[in-house]
C-alpha cells in the first residue's frame, strides 16, 4: 500500500515536472503541443475514490497551468478534470468482459487496440476542452480543430511510447 502510494506519487511528480520543463517546449510547427501529463491520471487505479481522483486531477492541471510559460491558469485544470471525469464512463463502456473486477485492468496486457480505444478519446476530450477554451471563440474554428487533432495525435504517440517503455504492469 505504502509502496503503491510512493510509486504513484513519484510518477505524478515526474509527469508534472517533465510536462512543464520538457514537453511544453516540444511543440511542432507551433500547432501540435504534447500534453502527456494526463497519462498518469489515466493510469491510476480504476477503483480510486472520486473524492481523491477529482481534486488530484484539478491540482495536476492547475500546477501545469501555473508553472507553464503561457500562464493559462485554469485551462488545464478544467480540461484535466473533464477528461478524468469522462474516464470512468469510458472505462465502463470499453472494459473487457473477461475481467473479474475493475482493478484487473492492465493497460499493456490488453494490447495496443484496447490502449488506443482507451487513451485516444480521453486525450481528445482534454485537448478539445483546452483549445476551445484557449481560443474563446469559434472564429478560427478550423485552426482550433487542427490544433486539437495535431496535438492529440502528438500526445497520443508520446503516451504510447511512455507506456510501453516505463510502465511494467
Amino acid at each position: 500500500m505504502v509502496n503503491d502510494i510512493l510509486k504513484y506519487g513519484v510518477a505524478w511528480l515526474l509527469m508534472v515536472f517533465f510536462q512543464v520543463f520538457l514537453f511544453n517546449y516540444l511543440t511542432l510547427f507551433q500547432v501540435a503541443i504534447p500534453f502527456v501529463f494526463i497519462l498518469h491520471l489515466f493510469l491510476l487505479p480504476v477503483g480510486l475514490p472520486k473524492y481523491f481522483l477529482y481534486p488530484l486531477a484539478f491540482l495536476t492541471g492547475l500546477l501545469v497551468d501555473v508553472f507553464s510559460e503561457n500562464m493559462a491558469t485554469g485551462l488545464h485544470a478544467f480540461s484535466t478534470l473533464l477528461a478524468v471525469g469522462a474516464r470512468d464512463y469510458w472505462l465502463n463502456y470499453i472494459r473487457p468482459t473477461n475481467l473479474r473486477n475493475a482493478s484487473d485492468i492492465d493497460l499493456r496486457g490488453q494490447g495496443i487496440i484496447w490502449l488506443i480505444s482507451y487513451l485516444f478519446p480521453l486525450i481528445l476530450v482534454h485537448h478539445l476542452a483546452y483549445f476551445l477554451l484557449e481560443a474563446m471563440s469559434f472564429s478560427n474554428f478550423l485552426l482550433t480543430i487542427g490544433k486539437v487533432l495535431a496535438s492529440s495525435l502528438y500526445s497520443f504517440v508520446l503516451m504510447i511510447l511512455i507506456t510501453y517503455v516505463f510502465y511494467k504492469r
